[in-house]
C-alpha cells in the first residue's frame, strides 16, 4: 500500500569517503568512491534493516558516492530510489576547486551570512534546508532509510523550519563518513540554532576535531561540506 503520511523517523547514513576530495571544496562534484567501502556500508544498512525488521527500501542521492551504495543493495533485492533532493550543497563556482584557490573574501562573506549567502553563487543553506524539508514532507514509510551527505545531514538536524539565522561559530562538523544518524524526520526549531534536536543521535562515538581556522581545517580534511566556519585569528 502506498504511504499516505510523511515519514516520522529517519535513518540516514553519510556516504563513504569520496576519492579525490582531500583539500577540495566538494559539494555536487560527482567524485567516485571505493567500491569496497560502498559495499561495506551497504552491508551495515542491510544489517540494521534485518535487526530492526525494516522494509528493504532505501533512497540515495544522485551522486555516485551515495548511489554506489544503492547499487549494492539493489543487487541484494532491495528497492532503491534515487532522489537529487538528497544531494550535497551546490557550491557553484567553488565546487571542485582546492580550498586554497578560493578567495578568503568569499569565505568571509559566507561566514557573515551563513544561512542565506550562496557560496560560489551556488546554493544557500536556507535553500538546502528547503529541499531537505521537501523530501521529508512527501508520503513515505514511517521509518525512512537514506544515504546522503554531510551538509544535507547538518541541514536536517540544525536548520529546522523557522530558523532565521545561524552563527558560523556554532556550525558543527558533519557526521563521520559511513556513520548512521537517527532522528525525528521533522526536528523542532530550538532557541539557539547550534543546539542539536533532542531526538537525534549519531550512532558512532568519535573524537570531535580540534578548533581550527577555515583555511587550516579544510586543507587537511576530506569533508564534502565546509569543514569548519571558525574564523581564523587573522585573514590569510
Amino acid at each position: 500500500l502506498m504511504a499516505v503520511h510523511a515519514a516520522t523517523h529517519l535513518l540516514a547514513w553519510r556516504h563513504p569517503q569520496a576519492r579525490g576530495a582531500a583539500g577540495r571544496c566538494i559539494g555536487q562534484t560527482d567524485l567516485t568512491v571505493d567500491l569496497r567501502k560502498a559495499k561495506r556500508l551497504a552491508h551495515r544498512i542491510r544489517s540494521v534493516a534485518r535487526r530492526e525488521q525494516l522494509p528493504h527500501e532505501v533512497t540515495v542521492s544522485a551522486l555516485r558516492r551515495a548511489r554506489e551504495v544503492g547499487r549494492w543493495l539493489a543487487r541484494w533485492g532491495w528497492q532503491v530510489h534515487v532522489d537529487a533532493r538528497l544531494n550535497e550543497l551546490d557550491f557553484g563556482a567553488w565546487d571542485g576547486l582546492p580550498w586554497s584557490a578560493i578567495a578568503w573574501s568569499g569565505v568571509q562573506a559566507w561566514q557573515d551570512e551563513l544561512l542565506h549567502h550562496a557560496p560560489g553563487g551556488g546554493e544557500s543553506l536556507a535553500a538546502l534546508a528547503a529541499r531537505v524539508r521537501s523530501f521529508l514532507a512527501e508520503p513515505a514509510p514511517a521509518m525512512r532509510l537514506v544515504v546522503t551527505h554531510g551538509g544535507w545531514l547538518n541541514a536536517w538536524l540544525h536548520v529546522p523550519a523557522g530558523t532565521t539565522a545561524l552563527a558560523a561559530t556554532d556550525w558543527p562538523p558533519a557526521p563521520p563518513h559511513m556513520s548512521l544518524v537517527r532522528g525525528a524526520a521533522q526536528p523542532r526549531a530550538t532557541k539557539h540554532a547550534a543546539l542539536r534536536p533532542a531526538a537525534m543521535s549519531i550512532c558512532r562515538a568519535v573524537r570531535p576535531p580540534r578548533r581550527k581556522s577555515v583555511v587550516a581545517w579544510v586543507a587537511d580534511a576530506d569533508h564534502s561540506f565546509i569543514a569548519t566556519l571558525f574564523p581564523p585569528r587573522s585573514p590569510p
